[in-house]
């Protein structure tokens, strides 16, 4: 499951782009993660996007 939590709440989608994984980014969008999902800091993969200043995957992430 693409969507499964860890103990942070976060998804492999989150740390991915917080690793600033981009293929990983794009193949985890293509077998259904979810934008939506949040982690226990109340943030998603698009704020962590920002935070994280990932211009790239941040357009990955708009487009989706």
């Amino acid at each position: 499951d693409c969507n499964e939590r860890d103990s942070d709440g976060r998804t492999p989608l989150i740390h991915a782009v917080i690793s600033g994984y981009d293929k990983v980014v794009e193949l985890l969008l293509q077998h259904g993660a979810r934008l939506s999902e949040i982690d226990r800091e109340r943030r998603t993969a698009i704020h962590w996007a920002v935070l994280h200043r990932r211009e790239g995957i941040l357009r990955l992430l708009l487009r989706h």
